[in-house]
């Protein structure tokens, strides 16, 4: 993920923060907009490698997730704060509900890919 890399929290995060506490009090507005806005940038080029897979790459797709990407935005600069919050705590519980649903197919196969990991580790035939 894009926010826990080491580029993210060794450079982009110490930059940003050390420009915002050095700058004066009238222009700190400005540096939270952009560091708002290249988040929001990061994540919408992100979720768009999703959206092409799950939909397909194709313009009808793309531009619906670009016009609900929109509309969310406009709702988070509106709406109050706790709102905002719950939505991304329900995002992240349906996203927990989904991958639940999914690995549970899955299950058989992953544990047999994880023994065969295991295998092939003791042996060494894994190289770095």
């Amino acid at each position: 993920m894009v926010f826990s890399s080491l580029l993210f929290l060794f450079r982009f995060l110490p930059a940003v923060l050390i420009l915002y506490y050095a700058a004066p009090r009238k222009f700190r507005n400005v540096i939270l907009f952009l560091f708002s806005f290249s988040t929001f940038i990061g994540i919408l080029f992100y979720a768009r490698s999703n959206v092409a897979y799950l939909f397909g790459d194709n313009w009808l797709s793309q531009t619906l997730y670009k016009i609900l990407a929109l509309v969310m935005l406009f709702i988070g600069c509106q709406a109050a704060y706790t709102f905002v919050w719950d939505l991304g705590d329900v995002g992240i519980g349906l996203m927990t509900i989904f991958n639940m649903i999914a690995l549970f197919p899955l299950s058989k196969e992953a544990i047999a890919s994880l023994k065969d990991y295991e295998t092939k580790k003791k042996k060494g035939e894994l190289s770095l």
